[in-house]
């Protein structure tokens, strides 16, 4: 049993007969309770029958958490009660209330017997501005054994009303329940919202409506149940990173343990309508209702809170559980036994506003997430996910899975367990993607897919021999592959890209394929068999791969490129031969090209065949001469379908949109895009060394024949 602290008390008795008698008390001492003092002197005071009126002047009453200064009280006899005022100087409470004064109590009814005595009909009057007492009406009763009953109604505060019950039982032990009833938040007295840690020039509006039960047992325990019900509420900050309006929501609180000691809490929110913004999270509660709810607790005074328990409820969108020990810095334990998420939902919800901005925020999810996650001393320590029935779109056509499953197991530490992802069917840059099942491991900061694994591609495949994802625990990932590609069809890849169609086949090695800081770049030589020819990349980079504005560098080289696959791809004319070429210094903007050195010829030492057709001396004519050439629209030069030729040469540095020309070697004030051999003999000479970039894919794109070329 835990001792009360003594109360002290000062008092001096005086009261008046009709013979005008006095009588003088004074009384020093550590009775058990205010009441038990009050009530000694009054029951001293009933035996004075005869006395018109009774004047009591206590000096000073202190006790635990309170002093009152100044106390006086005024008896008036009626039939067989006493009307009564009860006066108190100052009032010293504890922060934030502070002093207050001069408090009156009257009371219409007073019953003073031999138990003690009694309040009815009670009106409070005190220095408070921001409460209204006119029409509150209180009662009150004191024992000597230390009970005391108290009833506060009516009180107007924030243009509602507050009403307090409090029973005291002489052991000590206490119940008090307090009760809000719409209350304007905005006029609430300053001193009640000093209690909570709001920052500067944080607003909020609403009413408020609620219940306080807080219970105090006779060994000091305490229990607090409050159940709040704020309505229409609205909130800002100083910067509008949090805001809210129209709320609709009920707060459940509850605590219980020992001030002293260990002390227990629950929180449970609930969010039923209007919209709040969290920055960057805008919640639409009218889309449907949301339900938080903490428990904790703190093993004294000047201990760190600690989180036990966490649930979160968005139905149909998202639900999370959570038990441990975690304190607000992160040491301790925490397990998050279950994260169920509606894709669709939970991306648009809480996703999709942090990922504004990047190349993954037009995604369009569907299907459900299962995962768990286990945090230990300040990181997680592992996390498992399994994604079901799922497919994915992207509003920029760069991605699309259907039939998306996985299963992914990570831990911070040990051996890493089998993992997968599959699919039945996607496509990835408007590439059809097969179905597959990739496998991989993942423990630490890294990621790997062991052995070679394929994926169909079109109608080709890429075939994985290594994957490995690193930097995963410093924010900043870096992903490396490795694979080969089995010969794909360049008719349906220039299909799927929307390019002009090409004719063959694309297959080849890509070699150290490196993804780090949203940038792709290769440690090695990139290797493609094209138009029965070979294609070799090197230097290559792509910055913002999947962004809304990539950019491409690279240096080709194309080598004894078969011309009649190629031009048959273009419909250019009929060419046969072999070709090699440079495209150095590539730089692609949104894929389209700002600047390169290119050149096309014919391969050195080629002594195979070498024909050309008329539509293409044509369109060759038409690109050298800046889109003014002709074709061989007259003479007896049109009779013939196809020509000889010894050599053909086209080269293009683009800087600013604009080509500068050239060919085979010079000629006449020109240069040769073709130069002929044998009977009959043809050359075409370029004359244009500057084309506009635009015009030329429009000539290219067209294919048309024109009018002017230097035919010999």
């Amino acid at each position: 049993m835990i001792a009360r602290p003594p109360l002290q008390t000062r008092t001096t008795v005086a009261f008046t007969d009709a013979a005008r008698k006095r009588l003088r008390l004074r009384r020093t001492g550590r009775p058990r309770a205010t009441a038990g003092t009050l009530a000694l002197v009054w029951a001293f005071a009933a035996h004075c029958a005869g006395a018109a009126s009774l004047e009591l002047s206590l000096a000073d009453v202190t006790g635990p958490g309170f002093a009152a200064r100044d106390v006086t009280v005024a008896l008036t006899p009626a039939d067989d009660a006493f009307a009564g005022v009860l006066r108190i100087g100052a009032l010293e409470l504890p922060p934030p209330t502070g002093t207050q004064g001069p408090v009156a109590l009257q009371c219409g009814t007073l019953r003073v017997h031999r138990n003690g005595v009694s309040c009815g009909d009670g009106r409070l009057q005190g220095p408070w501005p921001e409460i209204d007492t006119s029409n509150a009406r209180l009662s009150l009763e004191l024992v000597t054994d230390g009970h005391v009953r108290a009833e506060l109604t009516g009180v107007g505060v924030a243009g509602g009303q507050v009403s307090l019950t409090l029973n005291r039982r002489g052991n000590g032990a206490l119940r008090a329940e307090l009760r809000l009833r719409d209350l304007d938040v905005e006029q609430t007295p300053r001193a009640w919202l000093a209690l909570l840690p709001l920052p500067d020039g944080f607003a909020v509006t609403g009413r408020l409506d609620g219940n306080v039960v807080a219970r105090v047992g006779a060994d000091g325990a305490v229990d607090v149940r409050a159940t709040t019900m704020p309505q229409h509420v609205g909130f800002s900050d100083a910067d509008g990173s949090l805001a809210a309006e129209h709320i609709g929501m009920t707060v459940d609180a509850h605590l219980h343990g020992r001030l002293d000691a260990r002390i227990e809490f629950r929180g449970l929110v609930r969010m039923v309508r209007g919209q709040a913004y969290f920055e960057p999270v805008f919640l639409d509660f009218d889309d449907g209702p949301v339900q938080f709810e903490i428990a904790g607790h703190r093993e004294g005074p000047d201990a760190e809170p600690v989180l036990t328990r966490l649930r979160y409820r968005d139905p149909e969108v998202l639900a999370v559980d959570g038990r441990g020990a975690l304190t607000a810095d992160g040491a301790g334990h925490f397990d998050v036994e279950r994260i169920d998420a509606g894709l669709e939902g939970a991306y648009a919800r809480y996703a999709q506003p942090f990922l504004l901005g990047t190349p993954l925020d037009t995604l369009t999810p569907r299907g459900t997430l299962q995962a768990s996650v286990r945090w230990r001393d300040g990181g997680i320590d592992s996390l498992t996910a399994y994604l079901r029935d799922a497919s994915i779109t992207d509003r920029q056509e760069r991605l699309d899975f259907d039939g998306l499953g996985a299963e992914v197991h990570w831990s911070r530490a040990g051996e890493a367990r089998r993992s997968w992802i599959e699919w039945s069917g996607g496509g990835l840059l408007r590439m059809a993607l097969g179905p597959s099942r990739l496998e991989f491991r993942a423990a630490g900061d890294q990621v790997s897919a062991p052995g070679r694994q394929r994926i169909p591609v079109l109608d080709g495949a890429m075939v994985i021999g290594e994957l490995a994802l690193t930097g995963l625990a410093d924010g900043a990932p870096r992903l490396r592959v490795e694979a080969e590609l089995e010969p794909i069809s360049l008719r349906r890849l220039t299909a799927a890209l929307e390019w002009p169609e090409m004719r063959g086949t694309l297959a080849g090695s890509l070699p150290g394929i490196a993804y780090h800081d949203r940038t792709l770049t290769t440690d090695g030589t990139l290797r493609a068999r094209v138009f029965d020819g070979d294609i070799t990349v090197d230097n290559l980079r792509i910055e913002g791969l999947l962004s809304p504005l990539p950019r491409l560098e690279a240096d080709v080289t194309m080598r004894q490129l078969d011309l009649e696959t190629l031009t048959g791809t273009f419909a250019f004319g009929q060419i046969s031969g072999r070709v090699d070429g440079e495209l150095l210094g590539l730089r692609l903007v949104n894929w389209q090209p700002s600047a390169f050195r290119a050149r096309l010829y014919t391969t050195p030492g080629y002594t195979g065949r070498r024909r050309i057709s008329q539509r293409a001396i044509d369109n060759l004519s038409s690109i050298g001469t800046g889109g003014m050439g002709g074709a061989l629209s007259g003479g007896f030069m049109r009779f013939f379908d196809e020509f000889n030729y010894a050599e053909i040469g086209l080269s293009c540095t683009l800087r600013n949109e604009v080509c500068h020309m050239g060919g085979a070697g010079a000629a006449n004030g020109g240069y040769y895009l073709v130069r002929g051999r044998g009977l009959p003999r043809i050359d075409v000479i370029g004359s244009a060394d500057r084309v506009a970039w635009p015009l030329l894919l429009q000539q290219l794109a067209s294919l048309q024949q024109l009018d002017e070329a230097v035919i010999r």
